[in-house]
């Protein structure tokens, strides 16, 4: 009879600790412009695309939170993105990005291989995100 309310105890501990350790890690990135303004310089560099500055503003970044997975024993981020042309033609899908300090480390086509990302990415020829494998187009602005 101890056995099972101790064993009962340590998972109640475990997963307390475990949601602890959830927290820290979101407190720790903080979420908010900080997120936002590492996203828009990502999509800016090369491996983000190379989006010039005065489209990336079109760009917004939400909360992000945990995706569950890791590379390089680092936290993935799932981040819901928008865009000054809204949902047109379709809701973008959250994207991935791995955060080193304040800026990204990793993001969007670069981490497609983990579950649930996507492979987000900026396309110079067409002046929009573009997710190839799954054959989606996303405008920046409206016009």
């Amino acid at each position: 009879m101890l056995r099972g309310w101790t064993l009962g105890w340590l998972g109640a501990i475990i997963a307390v600790l475990a949601g602890a350790a959830v927290i820290v890690v979101m407190l720790a990135r903080g979420g908010g412009p900080s997120d936002e303004q590492a996203v828009r310089a990502w999509f800016e560099s090369p491996a983000g695309g190379g989006a010039p500055h005065s489209l990336v503003s079109a760009i917004h970044v939400g909360t992000c939170a945990p995706a569950g997975d890791s590379i390089e024993s680092d936290p993935v981020f799932k981040c819901p993105i928008t865009t000054d042309a809204g949902t047109t033609p379709s809701p973008l899908p959250d994207t991935c990005f791995k955060f080193a300090g304040d800026r990204v480390a990793r993001g969007g086509w670069q981490l497609a291989p983990v579950d649930h990302c996507n492979a987000l990415r900026f396309d110079s020829r067409t002046g929009e995100l573009v997710d190839v494998p799954g054959h989606a187009h996303y405008r920046l602005t409206s016009s």
